[in-house]
């Protein structure tokens, strides 16, 4: 059977739009009932020493952006929601180790 790619609601609407608004409120109560953040603030500090490079993939709002230790050298995010260039810029002036 041949892959089928359906657009998602999300990749369609503009960031702003009242549906794109309730689709991400959904996503964070999804994430937060699973515990994501958490998960990602146990998780990550140990498994990332200073210098290394990190990928996520379906970044969203960023909520996880916070629990990368200071020492990370780079950190790609696809998928990024616009309201997440505020975190993005905390993250930045972080201090570097």
């Amino acid at each position: 059977m041949p892959r089928l790619l359906t657009p998602e609601l999300l990749d369609s609407l503009p960031p702003d739009h009242p549906d794109a608004r309730h689709s991400r409120r959904d996503l964070r109560l999804i994430n937060r009932a699973m515990g994501n953040h958490r998960w990602f603030a146990r998780t990550l500090p140990p498994l990332l020493r200073p210098g290394e490079s990190a990928l996520e993939l379906g970044a969203g709002t960023g909520l996880n952006v916070d629990a990368y230790p200071p020492g990370v050298a780079s950190l790609t995010l696809t998928e990024p929601e616009p309201s997440m260039a505020r975190r993005l810029e905390g993250l930045a002036a972080r201090p570097r180790v």
